[in-house]
């Protein structure tokens, strides 16, 4: 698959919000992947059901457990997109185009 944009998300962490999340993350192995989390954009879902997950949705998720944003993204949609998730980022660290700074 060839992608013709790619951003790069580079988060700044400490050992301990680092092992946290992949702690979450290893926690969530073999629940299944949210093929109908997609509807969500349409339908109304709680994104923080955690029976299974979208893409975007799994890292918002362990980066709220492990404490690396200081507080809760908002409750207000019931979809965290890959949009979202870069918006979200964007507040702590720089993003990157192919590995050049937007």
């Amino acid at each position: 698959m060839t992608f013709k944009k790619v951003q790069i998300v580079r988060l700044p962490t400490t050992d301990k919000i680092y092992t946290k999340y992949h702690e979450f993350l290893s926690a969530q192995i073999g629940k299944n992947y949210d093929w109908a989390g997609i509807m969500g954009f349409i339908t109304s879902r709680d994104w923080r059901n955690d029976d299974k997950w979208f893409c975007s949705e799994i890292v918002a998720a362990g980066l709220e457990e492990s404490g690396y944003f200081n507080y809760l993204l908002s409750n207000t949609s019931n979809k965290i997109s890959p949009s979202d998730l870069l918006l979200a980022c964007s507040v702590k660290t720089n993003i990157y185009d192919n590995d050049y700074l937007v």
